[in-house]
């Protein structure tokens, strides 16, 4: 089954053949040993190419398990770990002498095979967030497939009708895995999740391979399939297995660097720039106007009447607030223009380049109207306060600008008629 994990064992089969070849063409380097040369490496059985599987499964399990331990929120690593431990133990329990009975033996490794793809799927899912597959869809999909393979084991007894069986339930489990890989994603994580979406679909249609090549062989009533043809199908589905679950790593690394980055640049409630992106735009922002020439405009915001909404109706609905507003002031900005939240009801708008200080409060302007739009729950009044300030104008540096932008914005706030105040 997929048991046979083998990218070395690929390679090692390969460079065997390689040098027996080699060494055949050009008997002279090697030793004779009566009328027939003795390969440089011994050829490879399959009781070996089990023990190297078995070996490249525990440790790809080690280092799936090794890579989850520390990041424990990546999704989908800790049933990757558990469908290749899983796997594993059915490849060893095959290499091992069977001591249970014969048929009880067969159907704990087919067991243990079955048990790996379904975690194999269900990591998928998890890794995507996805809701997992639901207990009736894989008890049906069991039983679909316990009925013909115990009738074929203890009734007709026919391994290559056994395999078929086995075969077309892992190839329809992995084709669901690439399916749901295959569902849309950012263009940042779409070139690791294609990849994977590609090697499953590939392993699914290997283990339909080999499931139409059992029919077929059952057909013309032979007991199994060639070893040399299980072997090659095995090893394929191995070896690409072994691929899905390096990049499951790189993949879950991946997100986890990127939603650290999100946390550490953006506030979580807005999806909007934090301050600490803010500052870092305002400084790239006095750089390209040193440079340019052309003047930026800061617009500190802060919203009126937020607390009574807050206290009044709760948290939950202050949240929605923020996030109405925050959408609200983001359809008046242009492409280009920054708004970040910076903390509680406080905002800043980055606009660059501004070519007059009437520019900077027409804007502030349209922003006040649009967030008075907002609905908010018993119609409170809801209202917000801007301060303008311009650069190089009002200040030598960014910070200076932004200071007198927030001065400007609480003379905003302290007078009665909530009127525009541009910092002078």
């Amino acid at each position: 089954m997929i048991r046979r994990v083998g990218c070395i064992t690929g390679v090692c089969s390969v460079a065997c053949a390689a040098a027996n070849a080699a060494q055949a063409a050009a008997a002279g380097p090697a030793e004779p040993h009566g009328d027939r040369v003795l390969p440089l490496f011994p050829p490879l059985d399959g009781a070996t190419v089990d023990v190297m599987i078995l070996l490249i499964l525990l440790v790809m399990t080690a280092l799936t398990v090794f890579a989850w331990l520390p990041n424990r929120a990546a999704r989908g690593l800790q049933l990757l770990a558990f469908a290749l431990s899983s796997i594993a133990l059915g490849t060893l329990l095959e290499i091992l002498p069977g001591r249970l009975a014969v048929t009880g033996h067969a159907v704990l490794c087919s067991l243990l095979n079955l048990m790996g793809v379904v975690f194999i799927a269900q990591a998928i899912r998890a890794f995507r967030r996805l809701p997992a597959l639901g207990a009736l869809p894989l008890a049906a999909l069991f039983s679909a497939a316990a009925v013909p393979y115990h009738y074929w084991l203890m009734v007709s007894d026919s391994p290559a009708l056994r395999q078929f069986v086995v075969s077309l339930v892992h190839s329809v489990l992995l084709a669901d895995a690439s399916r749901s890989m295959l569902l849309p994603s950012v263009p940042s994580r779409r070139r690791v999740h294609l990849p994977l979406a590609a090697g499953l679909a590939f392993m699914s249609a290997t283990l339909l391979l080999r499931a139409v090549l059992n029919l077929v062989v059952s057909g013309r009533r032979i007991p199994a399939l060639a070893p040399s043809l299980d072997m090659l199908s095995s090893i394929t589905a191995s070896l690409t297995l072994v691929g899905v679950a390096f990049g499951m790593v790189i993949a879950s690394n991946m997100e986890l660097r990127e939603d650290a980055e999100r946390l550490a640049f953006y506030d979580p409630l807005t999806a909007l720039p934090n301050r600490r992106l803010a500052m870092e735009r305002l400084f790239q922002c006095e750089t390209a106007s040193r440079n340019s020439g052309e003047p930026f405009a800061v617009l500190y915001l802060d919203l009126d009447g937020f607390k009574p909404i807050n206290d009044c109706y709760g948290h939950d609905a202050g949240d929605r607030i923020l996030r109405q507003v925050s959408a609200a002031i983001s359809r008046v900005l242009e492409p280009g223009q920054l708004l970040a939240r910076i903390g509680g009801d406080e905002f800043i708008a980055l606009i660059h380049p501004v070519f007059s200080r009437r520019e900077a409060e027409e804007l502030a302007a349209e922003i006040a109207a649009s967030v008075r739009g907002v609905r908010n729950p018993g119609n409170l009044e809801l209202g917000i306060s801007c301060g303008v300030g311009i650069f190089p104008d009002d200040g030598a540096t960014a910070h200076d600008v932004l200071r007198k932008a927030d001065a400007a914005m609480y003379e905003t706030k302290c007078r009665r008629d909530r009127s525009l105040r541009v910092s002078a």
